[in-house]
């Protein structure tokens, strides 16, 4: 019987060890698989939204290479026993791409700036970490390979347009100078709109319509965040000439502009056209004038409840 307790407690003392450098790994590996999705997704709808071709060639980088370590990183892991890598986001990642998502223009490029900055610099000190005091050598090899990459990718970052202020990191490098000239022009006044611009006054009155091609409403308001970000439009809904309608808040990201043209603002340049943005028409995605009467009541004081029938 002693005997038999002696050999469980052998087991046990060297069970332990293994099992907290499987834990060592296993957190590696989820923390390095969520890094390289989020650098992946975020960084294709960069290639989809952004107009700045710095931040396009970047997240194409970022696309080819963390797809690259992405995949060596599913080799490695399927050579351990009981290795799981992660397939969808961690909720702080999906929220960081829901505001991307939501983002547009120039804060769509300074979001994905500051976003690619923090990512790399925790990606970094990751990294180092584990080639530092991590358990399996193979992984331990190829962090330390990957990391002059990662810091690349750092730097980049750093210089990418769309920062409220120089960052550190670009300075030490020694492009203060160029960051600071570069931050002046992202802050100085717009002679003329951009392509993708356009005013709160254009959006007002503007017809919305339903994905059946039904019509719900007009455009009575713009919900704008302490970012400068549009997080919502407000939809008129329901009533006969502005009596007993309702108000509807719809997130910004459920609709969809369509032909747009241009308005009378501004001065246009480099072969642009006149003025901003205005849309003919504003299409809700994947709901319907029954979603919208079902929708509860928005009310700029807060309530969710009541009635809100001021005149257009």
């Amino acid at each position: 019987m002693i005997r038999k307790l002696t050999l469980a407690a052998l087991v046990l003392v060297f069970a332990l060890p293994a099992a907290a450098q499987n834990d060592n790994t296993r957190q590696f590996v989820n923390k390095a698989a969520v890094s390289d999705m989020f650098e992946i997704e975020s960084s294709k709808l960069a290639l989809q939204k952004s107009n700045t071709d710095e931040i396009k060639k970047f997240a194409q980088m970022m696309v080819d290479d963390h797809t690259k370590t992405s995949d060596d990183l599913k080799s490695m892991a399927q050579k351990m026993q009981g290795m799981q890598v992660p397939t969808a986001l961690d909720p702080e990642h999906q929220q960081k791409l829901s505001q991307l998502q939501s983002a547009s223009g120039r804060q769509f490029d300074q979001d994905y700036r500051t976003m690619q900055v923090q990512g790399h610099q925790d990606a970094v000190k990751l990294f180092e970490d584990y080639a530092k005091n991590g358990d399996n050598n193979e992984l331990k090899s190829w962090t330390n390979n990957t990391l002059p990459k990662l810091r690349r990718h750092l730097q980049a970052a750093e210089g990418l347009p769309g920062s409220q202020a120089p960052s550190v990191g670009a300075a030490q490098q020694g492009s203060g100078g160029q960051q600071q000239t570069a931050q002046r022009q992202r802050l100085a006044p717009l002679a003329s709109p951009g392509q993708d611009q356009m005013l709160a006054s254009d959006l007002r009155g503007t017809r919305v319509y339903g994905a059946n091609n039904e019509n719900v409403g007009d455009i009575n308001d713009v919900l704008i965040d302490h970012n400068g970000r549009v997080s919502a439009l407000i939809v008129g809904v329901g009533g006969f000439l502005g009596i007993g309608e309702k108000n509807v808040a719809v997130p910004f990201d459920a609709l969809e502009f369509g032909g747009n043209r241009r308005g009378t603002t501004g001065s246009g340049t480099q072969g642009q056209g006149q003025g901003t943005q205005q849309p003919d028409r504003i299409v809700l995605r994947g709901m319907s004038r029954s979603d919208l009467d079902g929708a509860p009541n928005f009310n700029s004081k807060g309530s969710r409840t009541g009635t809100d029938n001021r005149s257009r």
